[in-house]
């Protein structure tokens, strides 16, 4: 997995810098093939996924980015389940 971050929580450049893309990426593959416009809150949701998975120690990318987007797909769908829930 890597190494984590210090206990402290912080992260250094290179990790952030790794985020920032992972961000980037996974915001590209969700917004072509899920169609989801962009806002700024799943904006944000999706950064919350990707630093879950950067705190959990993962430093490759491209399970970064996968599982940040599986992370965000669940999250929104139980969003959805939810808002509908309190509507019916």
């Amino acid at each position: 997995m890597g190494r984590s971050p210090p206990l402290d929580g912080a992260f250094d450049q290179e990790q952030i810098d790794r985020m920032e893309k992972a961000i980037e990426r996974a915001w590209e593959i969700i917004s072509y093939i899920d169609c989801v416009p962009e806002t700024e809150d799943d904006k944000k949701l999706l950064a919350s996924c990707v630093l879950t998975e950067a705190k959990a120690g993962q430093e490759n990318h491209i399970k970064l980015v996968n599982n940040a987007i599986v992370r965000f797909r669940a999250q929104r769908a139980r969003k959805a389940v939810q808002g509908r829930k309190r509507s019916g």
